[in-house]
């Protein structure tokens, strides 16, 4: 398991993805399960030492080929970002942070 962002969101949005997952499947030629988790900053607070008992949710996503990552981008940055989408579309709007709103790298621009 790998969180894309690199650290917990202080919002509970998503920020910019760290090209880390995309070095790795570069370099190793994994699949990737997207996945999103929203709700823990009720459940466990910047600050607090022990999680409470709230709910959160955990979403999965459908599993991204090889094939299917490259086909967004070859680099690490670009595949990483690919990840991030589909993670965001997992999520409720006020979750997405930074893959909310405008274009997206996999938009096609003409």
């Amino acid at each position: 398991m790998l969180f894309i962002e690199g650290t917990r969101s202080l919002t509970g949005a998503m920020a910019q993805a760290e090209p880390g997952l995309g070095f790795l499947v570069r370099h190793t030629r994994a699949n990737v399960l997207p996945f999103a988790i929203f709700g823990t900053e009720r459940a466990w607070p910047h600050g607090k030492r022990l999680p409470s008992r709230k709910a959160w949710t955990l979403r999965i996503g459908k599993l991204m080929t090889q094939e299917e990552l490259r086909r967004q981008g070859s680099s690490s940055e670009q595949i990483s970002a690919t990840a991030a989408e589909a993670i965001a579309d997992l999520l409720p709007h006020r979750y997405q942070g930074v893959y909310a709103a405008g274009l997206r790298h996999t938009d096609k621009v003409e």
